[in-house]
C-alpha cells in the first residue's frame, strides 16, 4: 500500500541506534521518534496511536497496530557450533518465553522447555544485530546461562549491537558456525535464501516524543505524513 512505497523525507534523521533515538527525542522539544517498547523509559514520551496505549497487551489483542518482530537469524549454508545449537534451542523455549513477557514484549508460540546439555559445552558464540533486541538479548543470555550452570559456563558470548542490518551482514557472511544475528525486522526475501530464522517475540513500536510536547495522542495517517514530509509541525496535528 501507499504506507510501504512512499519514501521518507530528505529531512529525516536516521540514527541505528535504539539510545541515540531516545536521547536525540530527549534533547530536541520538536523531535518525534520511534523505539521498542521495551527500552521505554521516562525521558521520552509515548504517544497513543488511534487512542490505543503501546503495550504487550494490546498488540496480543489486536488494537495496537504498530508492532514488529524479533528476529533470530543463522547462516544456512555452515554447521552450527555444538554451542551455537544449544543456546540456539534456548532461545525457542518456553523457559526463553517466559523472559520475553517478563520484559514487556509479546510471547511467541513455544512448547519445549530448554534442557540443559549432559556433557559441559565451551566456546564462542557472536551475537550481532538489532540494538532494540540487545536488552531482551542481555536477558535471555543471563537465564541461559543460569539454566545451563556449569554445563555452559564455558561459553563465552560476544554481542556487538549495531544495528539489524549488521546483524544480518554478520550472519551472512558467518564460515564458522558460531554467529546469531538480530534483526527487529521482518528478514528481506532475498536474506531468507541464504538464512535460518525464527521469531523470539513481538515488539510494540512505541511513538516518542519530547517530554515538553503537549500532545498525546497521534493516527497512523499523520505519521505517515510526517515522515513523509507532507506534516512539519505539531501544531498541524490540531
Amino acid at each position: 500500500n501507499s504506507y510501504t512505497e512512499s519514501p521518507f523525507v530528505e529531512t529525516a534523521l536516521f540514527l541505528s541506534k535504539t539510545g541515540d533515538v531516545i536521547t536525540k527525542v530527549n534533547q530536541t522539544k520538536t523531535a518525534i521518534g520511534y523505539i521498542s517498547l521495551g527500552s521505554l523509559n521516562d525521558t521520552v514520551k509515548a504517544l497513543t496511536v488511534e487512542g490505543v496505549e503501546a503495550t504487550a497487551a494490546n498488540v496480543t489483542n489486536g488494537s495496537y497496530k504498530l508492532w514488529r518482530p524479533f528476529v533470530i537469524v543463522t547462516n544456512n549454508s555452515v554447521s552450527l557450533t555444538a554451542a551455537t545449537v544449544d543456546f540456539i534451542s534456548y532461545l525457542q523455549s518456553t523457559q526463553a518465553q517466559t523472559i520475553v513477557a517478563e520484559n514487556k514484549y509479546v510471547n511467541v508460540t513455544a512448547t519445549a522447555a530448554y534442557i540443559a546439555p549432559v556433557q559441559a559445552i565451551t566456546g564462542v558464540i557472536v551475537v550481532r544485530g538489532s540494538t532494540s533486541v540487545d536488552p531482551l538479548m542481555a536477558e535471555l543470555i543471563a537465564d541461559y546461562l543460569s539454566i545451563g550452570g556449569t554445563k555452559v559456563s564455558g561459553i563465552d558470548f560476544q554481542v556487538d549491537a549495531q544495528g539489524s542490518s549488521h546483524g544480518i551482514a554478520a550472519a551472512k557472511e558467518d564460515t564458522t558456525g558460531n554467529v546469531i544475528g538480530m534483526s527487529s525486522s521482518a528478514i528481506k526475501s532475498a536474506d531468507a535464501e541464504v538464512l535460518n530464522q525464527f521469531d523470539i517475540a513481538k515488539d510494540a513500536v512505541a511513538i516518542v516524543v519530547n517530554n515538553a510536547n503537549s500532545i498525546s495522542n497521534i493516527t497512523v495517517q499523520q505519521l505517515f505524513d510526517i515522515y513523509t514530509g507532507e506534516i512539519t509541525k505539531f501544531s498541524q496535528l490540531g
